[in-house]
């Protein structure tokens, strides 16, 4: 009681301190920044407040049984919660996982393809079980990872390289299912001469594609831009390396040889400015289509299903260069239900919440609690339609038998995963910067960011 008083007191004098120096705005940033130092303290001194506060951000939309359940943050891993959330919804790739030949006799924490397969089927199983929120610190475990990476800030593409790189290199071929038949495609690099009958191809594998922001509006924009064919003339004429030919006249472009079920898009974002000597985030506007439909950019000749696609999921930054936090928006398949994913809070929300107020520029709602702009999409996943439209939807029957009994025992004891009890993200982005520690647990934190209005902006870096 004393220590609550202690604080109360403290809040006050800081609410009056604001006060005293003047205006409604310098008033509100000083009332929410005392507010937030209540919340951080009792939380950290005061174990069964912030065990309340814990549980009561616990209770949220994300124990209904009919979506996935909500994934607990070890410190700064929104970026990893995100893309998982993004990526368990894919059927073709939960068939993938759960193919794996894994052992239940493995110890915990130390194979990633079975933690890859308990966090997905814990994900899957767990709101129907009384399990809403899971936890990620034995997946963590498997990467190696320890207290200073989970609390490191990264960036979620570099995330999804990460992770892919190491599914493929712990699959041991026993599956006839693979990764690369799901995300890989093929770009088409090519050189043309002008004068003479000359052409040069090389094709490039891919399990993502960065688009352009900066110069275009939409994402056919920067399809467009990604395929734009550039001259080579003058000094940078292109060597044939033909002793007759020599050095002709081009012009360089590329074109898609064949695209994958899944096609996974970072958006560039982030840009090294020059007069500043430091990174910066593009806020303007950028537009994206739910239905997207590619077959003016494939490369002549190409074979394969109609290359149109299906907005699957929109993994979004709010924030800046230099702090921010990322969020996953899903659209539930075969259907126009779109959800939210935010750590451990799961909500259904209107396609225009996950779509076009990710558009960023004059389209988003401001992020005061985080500073900089409006959020924006980071990364787009589209889905092939002929994919979204299949009626299967992988529930854990391939796993192997007795790795399946013991998720089921671990289900039925509403068993989770041990973990460090770390805080909520307060700083994740997408480019280098020094870390920010939050010091609440996060519950704590949900229910500072639910409290704030957005007139109350809040820069937690002026905290620490």
């Amino acid at each position: 009681r004393r220590q609550t008083m202690a604080v109360a007191a403290a809040v006050e004098a800081s609410a009056r301190l604001g006060t005293a120096r003047g205006t409604r705005t310098m008033r509100t940033r000083w009332l929410a920044h005392a507010r937030i130092c209540l919340m951080l303290l009792l939380t950290r001194s005061l174990p069964s407040v912030g065990a309340a506060v814990a549980a009561a951000g616990s209770s949220t939309p994300s124990a209904r049984a009919d979506v996935q359940a909500g994934l607990r943050n070890q410190g700064n891993t929104c970026y990893m919660n995100s893309l998982l959330q993004s990526l368990q919804a894919l059927p073709g790739l939960r068939r993938t996982i759960y193919s794996r030949r894994t052992s239940a006799e493995q110890a915990p924490g130390t194979s990633i393809p079975l933690e890859m397969q308990r966090l997905f089927y814990m994900m899957q199983h767990g709101p129907r079980h009384g399990l809403p929120v899971v936890g990620t610190e034995l997946l963590t475990n498997s990467f190696g990872w320890g207290w200073r990476e989970v609390n490191e800030q990264q960036d979620v593409q570099e995330f999804w390289h990460m992770l892919y790189e190491a599914l493929q290199s712990t699959d041991d071929g026993g599956s006839e299912f693979s990764l690369p038949q799901l995300f890989e495609g093929k770009v088409l690099n090519y050189v043309r001469c002008t004068r003479v009958k000359f052409r040069s191809e090389r094709e490039e594998r891919f399990c993502d594609l960065q688009m352009q922001v900066s110069g275009c509006h939409s994402l056919l924009d920067a399809f467009g831009e990604f395929v734009r064919e550039e001259p080579l003339e003058g000094a940078n004429a292109y060597n044939t390396r033909d002793a007759t030919l020599g050095k002709q006249p081009a012009r360089r472009g590329a074109a898609f040889a064949a695209l994958p079920p899944v096609l996974q898009l970072q958006l560039k974002r982030f840009e090294y400015d020059p007069h500043t000597g430091s990174m910066r985030k593009l806020q303007q506007a950028f537009s994206f289509p739910t239905t997207l439909r590619l077959r003016k950019f494939m490369a002549r000749g190409a074979h394969g299903p109609p290359p149109v696609y299906r907005l699957h999921a929109v993994i979004s930054h709010a924030g800046n260069s230099r702090s921010g936090h990322y969020v996953a928006y899903v659209r539930a398949r075969n259907s126009n239900r779109w959800f939210k994913f935010d750590d451990e809070r799961v909500t259904e929300v209107p396609e225009s919440a996950a779509v076009a107020e990710q558009f960023g520029g004059e389209h988003g709602r401001r992020s005061g609690f985080f500073g900089g702009g409006p959020p924006t999409a980071y990364m787009l996943t589209y889905v092939r339609q002929a994919e979204d439209r299949a009626s299967d939807d992988p529930t854990g029957d391939e796993l192997p038998r007795e790795v399946r009994r013991a998720f089921d025992a671990q289900l039925r004891g509403k068993q989770q995963p041990s973990h460090r009890g770390a805080g909520r993200s307060t700083a994740n982005h997408a480019a280098p910067i020094e870390t920010l520690h939050a010091a609440s647990s996060s519950g704590a934190a949900s229910a500072i960011r639910a409290e704030y209005d957005e007139e109350a902006v809040c820069d937690l870096s002026e905290l620490f």
